[in-house]
């Protein structure tokens, strides 16, 4: 595990980065932004939309789209991982992160890009015609990471934007859990972190479901913030003790990849069919198991002694936040070009997907070439 101990996917692009991670950063945007086109083209989230083939049609079936919703899933495993790596590296090091420092660097890391993007999907929304007042609204609710507290604003201007309040509210509780992690051991933590998670969503759909604006329903406001998406973190930081503490890979691997045969079938399933009480938390299982084995498995190569797909799939994943933060105004962009499309999902999905893919990319390369990067790396304190 020497390379993972010199490595630190929490510090800017250039140092010891890890390719896993990176990859991984890749993939959860991607299925993020499948799954988005397909509500943009106007596909169900649980079944594809009706379709005729030799005469005969077919409805009700389900769709891999929708799964591609679980990428925040990754995304939250992974930011628990690397937050809790670059804090063991730290005290390893006999340097433990001050707090003014930790919080310097995470604003650096999200929000000079988060803003470039919420003021993009401002105005995308000027232009395609939406009611002035309240994208100026929706706009400074969003640039103060308050809009995950109203059904009116939780899918507004961006719908890819709801979980970044849930990443602001784990920076805000990591060092008390990080505490608690390290004093009680990971198997209390983990086991704790799971019932205050379960706790929440299960108080969430007791009371009779109000809808809310935008179809919100007020369970989903409650259940997609802390606690109700705290394991899916704590996995993560959990991950990063048990990775960086091993002394056998090899072992480890086993032991992660024995998790993930016997865990993904009942966690597909419980996507599909419900509960919906267990969904995140069974993919956040899901991914943890999936990331522990490559992580092990691997050695954990730093990104620069990985093989050519690593390497590719590093170099996006790098950019992936950014193109997280774009790729839904983007889409719908795309979609004003085609009026003409808009009853023909299939036809309107195959568009955003071979127009709106690589106009994505694009505007997330001048976001993270112009913004993410430059400023995440002036801003960024060296610790360690």
């Amino acid at each position: 595990m020497s390379a993972l101990r010199r490595s630190d996917s929490a510090q800017p692009p250039g140092k010891h980065r890890l390719a896993v991670i990176d990859a991984f950063r890749g993939v959860a945007a991607l299925g993020v932004f499948v799954f988005h086109a397909g509500v943009i083209a106007g596909f169900p989230k649980r079944v594809l939309p009706p379709v005729v083939v030799a005469g005969h049609r077919f409805s009700g079936v389900l769709s891999p789209v929708g799964l591609g919703a679980s990428g925040v899933s990754l995304f939250f495993v992974i930011s628990g991982f690397c937050l809790m790596l670059q804090r063991l590296r730290a005290v390893q090091a006999g340097q433990p992160i001050p707090a003014r420092v930790y919080a310097r660097n995470r604003f650096a890391r999200i929000v000079p890009a988060y803003w470039t993007a919420v003021l993009f999907a401002a105005a995308s929304w000027f232009f395609l015609g939406a009611n002035v007042p309240r994208v100026i609204r929706d706009t400074l609710v969003h640039l103060a990471f308050l809009h995950g507290f109203s059904g009116h604003t939780f899918l507004s201007l961006n719908d890819a934007l709801w979980s970044m309040i849930t990443e602001a509210q784990f920076y805000l509780v990591f060092p008390w859990l990080a505490v608690w992690l390290e004093r009680r051991g990971w198997r209390h933590f983990v086991a704790g972190t799971l019932v205050l998670t379960l706790a929440c969503r299960v108080l969430a759909i007791l009371p009779p479901s109000r809808r809310l604006d935008f179809g919100v329903a007020l369970p989903v406001l409650i259940t997609n913030q802390l606690p109700g998406r705290l394991w899916e973190f704590a996995l993560g930081m959990a991950l990063a003790g048990l990775i960086l503490g091993s002394t056998s890979g090899t072992r480890l691997a086993r032991r992660f990849l024995w998790l993930l045969l016997v865990i993904v079938a009942p966690a597909l399933c419980v996507r599909t069919w419900g509960p919906a009480v267990l969904s995140e938390p069974l993919l956040g299982l899901t991914y943890f198991a999936c990331a522990g084995f490559l992580l092990a498995s691997r050695a954990s190569q730093p990104a620069r002694d990985a093989s050519r797909l690593w390497r590719w799939g590093g170099r996006f994943g790098r950019a992936s936040y950014s193109f997280f933060l774009l790729h839904v105004p983007v889409l719908l962009l795309t979609k004003a070009i085609f009026p003409s499309l808009a009853s023909q999902p299939y036809a309107l999905f195959g568009v955003l997907l071979v127009l709106g893919g690589p106009l994505a990319l694009i505007a997330a390369a001048v976001l993270y070439r112009g913004v993410e990067l430059p400023l995440w790396t002036r801003l960024y304190v060296a610790h360690a």
